[in-house]
């Protein structure tokens, strides 16, 4: 484990591209909309097959919604304001 800050658009790229694959994500930094989609799409491209995005603060905009319509097999709300999205492809 390593504890890396700055902004996401700034730290997750390199990151990810230096891990190649994940198997989960968990959204929980800043809740504007553009960088929860940011964080999603970015994110998704590296989500393996049945990975699971997760992401606290879901109704704090739509973003979460536009992206599950758009990019997720499955989503919804776990519990208060905590969703997750799974990948089956």
């Amino acid at each position: 484990w390593e504890l890396r800050t700055g902004k996401s658009q700034r730290v997750l790229p390199p990151l990810l591209d230096e891990l190649g694959e994940i198997d989960v994500f968990i959204h929980d930094s800043d809740h504007t909309f553009p960088c929860m989609m940011f964080e999603y799409e970015l994110s998704w491209e590296f989500l393996q097959p049945r990975g699971i995005l997760l992401s606290d603060d879901i109704h704090t905009n739509d973003a979460f919604d536009v992206f599950g319509e758009v990019r997720a097999d499955q989503f919804g709300e776990a519990y208060s304001g905590f969703g997750y999205a799974l990948k089956s492809k």
